[in-house]
């Protein structure tokens, strides 16, 4: 045990009865304005004047302004998979089925105050799961469950099953009307009810139409008691014998898949395709597009202005008849953000998962969605010399290059690019990833030409350049590479058979290496030996180095920040979504740092970080100093301030009153600048505390009090 002589620091200790009350943790985030987009794949007007509700990644929103805006609701469920409203306002939601050897849902839900409150109900046995609602004439509500059809006439509490048949049926589909048409089809039959649900008319599929072995319906949409219309994955069926016969339709632009089918009071035939939107007026002899946009169309409704809505792959619009298309999403932040960027003329890019490419210029508030890649996977953003921008994206093309200040993009010979970085010379590095394409490919002419220089047989996640103009590659499954040549040649450093997610260097020697196991590797030595700084089960998915000597990561369970140069790592979450895990980092030049996160847009701190990074490199401290811990008396946890005025090794070092050492609060390499660590003193008991700064021949010693 170390002792240290504190003959002129002593004093006397004087114990108090203190009363304290632990404050709650400061709110650190706040959400930014957006990006606003999502997957919207259902839409339904409620009873009430000028409200509507919808599914945007498998969470409710409510609009009470005919689908202007939208708010969360307080339903705190994210995994919602569909949902009905009656003719009297109650809203019925089930949410995602999960099948693995049973199949079970996490709840029914139940609303009768426009959705102020919620509760669980059952529908039929406990076990029941329910993956369709329609609602019928007379405020009845169907339910099709596990173990069969059922229906509620008197709100959530009372059920009945409906026998179709005298076996069970298994429905693929259900619609209604409020006129009380019901109908369900199963693989070989329609089953039809005039009568709202009380008695039902079955009609096997017959010949001569298409042979019933070949016709699969998913969904369906009722014009009347005669004309039916289904949708197959790939195919558009009509029928006017109540669902006996079906015959094939055709659509003037013929696309891949089929996602929608819906009926307007007015007769009008709507389809959702991954294409746009189709519609009829003469019950589906013609068809005309009415959504030119390539996105996909999963559902429609109207509005009580009589505007027609389409929940889309991307988000909501709106338009009455023969006007435009208006982007209707204001309050739908649901996409998943997987790169951010600060630009040098300040501008913040955030690059989504199928949701595009969105830009910000004051700090969040507003975004701008550039609409050329609408449905494009973002991994990687690098911005080259000449202030133009390389994206690198998940298919092919793989990488595009900007022209003209982000208004036009080319696109590059090369597929499923992980990572982008830049390194000497104006280089320009991409790794591919993915089951098919491997390696890391150089550019010697910013981007237009590229050649394969290594790795070939290595899936690249991650690529990150130092100040020395090394550069390393991580890995899906063989730890960190590395290049001191400029990429001609690789070698393996010590940190291997890692899945690599993050990779970040410092302005030294510094490397931090996050995994998709959740581990924070640290390495002091240009990779050549690693340790093991954090460890959870989530993953690592990207890092954030600040001038100041602050180190954040992002990760499946929040931000952490680390102040003694990764060494130890503190929660730095509160205000973050608490179900969705950060995926990018970036700050900028005010010093504010932002997250993108899977499924709640992007986030910023609610105060800089540092005030400016440009001010902080320029105000370097041009002494040591050590500062009083704050706070003093502290309880559990307090912050210890240095200054440094140029890179050194030090240790901060803990004593107790008798000068035994108690802990080592930091030690190892640390930049100049301004240094703060959170010392943890959870695990010692009441009394007065030193602490000492070592940095080469200077040292310093202050006081402390931990009171519990």
């Amino acid at each position: 045990m170390k002792f240290i002589s504190f003959q002129k620091y002593l004093v006397t200790l004087f114990l108090f009865s203190v009363g304290f009350s632990t404050l709650a943790q400061e709110v650190l985030w706040e959400q930014t304005n957006g990006p606003i987009t999502g997957t919207v794949t259902l839409i339904e007007s409620s009873s009430v004047e000028e409200e509507l509700w919808c599914l945007a990644n498998n969470r409710f929103y409510k609009s009470i302004d005919n689908g202007k805006s939208w708010n969360t609701t307080n339903l705190p469920n994210r995994d919602i998979a569909t949902f009905t409203i009656s003719e009297n306002g109650s809203i019925y939601a089930a949410s995602i089925i999960y099948c693995t050897l049973d199949c079970f849902q996490s709840g029914i839900f139940y609303s009768d105050d426009n959705g102020e409150s919620w509760r669980t109900i059952q529908i039929g046995s406990p076990d029941n799961t329910v993956s369709l609602f329609t609602t019928g004439a007379q405020g009845r509500v169907f339910a099709y469950t596990s173990n069969g059809l059922y229906y509620s006439d008197s709100g959530a509490n009372l059920w009945s099953e409906i026998n179709l048949d005298s076996s069970r049926v298994w429905l693929r589909t259900l619609s209604s009307r409020n006129n009380g048409i019901v109908a369900g089809v199963t693989n070989n039959s329609t089953y039809l009810s005039l009568n709202n649900g009380q008695t039902w008319a079955k009609y096997p599929y017959l010949y001569p139409s298409i042979n019933p072995s070949d016709l699969y319906i998913n969904t369906l949409a009722i014009y009347n008691e005669t004309i039916l219309f289904g949708l197959g994955y790939t195919s558009l069926y009509r029928s006017t014998d109540s669902g006996q016969t079906w015959e094939e339709l055709t659509l003037p632009i013929t696309p891949d898949d089929f996602y929608n089918i819906q009926i307007t009071e007015e007769g009008q035939v709507l389809v959702g395709t991954d294409i746009g939107a189709f519609a009829s007026w003469d019950i589906g002899d013609t068809w005309s597009r009415i959504f030119p946009y390539n996105s996909i169309v999963y559902t429609f409704t109207q509005n009580h202005e009589n505007e027609l809505l389409v929940g889309t792959s991307d988000a909501v619009y709106r338009r009455k008849v023969d006007t435009n298309w208006v982007r209707s999403s204001e309050g739908i932040i649901e996409n998943q953000v997987t790169e951010l960027i600060r630009l040098n003329n300040g501008n913040l890019l955030a690059g989504t998962f199928y949701d595009g490419l969105f830009r910000t210029s004051d700090g969040g508030q507003n975004w701008e969605q550039l609409n050329f890649f609408v449905s494009t996977s973002f991994e990687s953003i690098i911005e080259i010399p000449g202030g133009e921008v390389a994206l690198g994206v998940i298919g092919y093309p793989g990488l595009y290059l900007s022209e003209d200040g982000l208004t036009k993009w080319s696109p590059v010979d090369l597929t499923n690019i992980g990572s982008l970085t830049r390194g000497s010379d104006s280089t320009l590095f991409a790794g591919l990833v993915g089951r098919l394409t491997h390696g890391v490919y150089r550019s010697v002419d910013l981007g237009a030409t590229w050649t394969e220089v290594g790795l070939e047989s290595e899936e690249i996640n991650e690529l990150a350049t130092d100040e020395f103009g090394i550069i390393y590659a991580g890995t899906l499954g063989n730890g960190v590479f590395r290049s001191e040549d400029n990429g001609e040649t690789w070698e393996q450093t010590g940190l291997q058979g890692e899945n690599i997610r993050a990779l970040t260097t410092d302005s030294g020697e510094l490397i931090f290496a996050g995994t998709i196991t959740g581990s924070i590797f640290r390495s002091d030595d240009g990779g050549d030996n690693w340790e093991n700084v954090y460890s959870d089960e989530k993953i690592v998915s990207d890092f954030g180095i600040l001038s100041n000597g602050l180190i954040f990561a992002g990760t499946g369970s929040g931000v952490y920040i680390s102040t003694d140069n990764g060494f130890s790592w503190q929660d730095y979450s509160a205000g973050l979504p608490e179900e969705s895990y950060q995926i990018s980092l970036e700050y900028d030049s005010q010093g504010y740092l932002y997250a993108g996160t899977w499924g709640d847009g992007v986030f910023r701190t609610v105060s800089p970080i540092v005030s400016s990074i440009n001010e902080e490199q320029e105000n370097r401290p041009k002494d040591f100093a050590l500062m009083q811990n704050y706070p003093n008396p502290f309880n559990s946890s307090t912050t210890i301030s240095f200054n440094l005025p140029n890179t050194t090794k030090i240790s901060l070092t803990i004593y107790d009153a008798l000068g035994r050492e108690v802990a080592i609060a930091a030690s190892g390499n640390f930049s100049s600048g301004y240094h703060n660590i959170i010392w943890d003193a959870k695990q010692l008991s009441s009394g007065v505390y030193f602490y000492q700064l070592q940095a080469g021949d200077y040292w310093e010693i202050k006081r402390m009090i931990l009171l519990k």
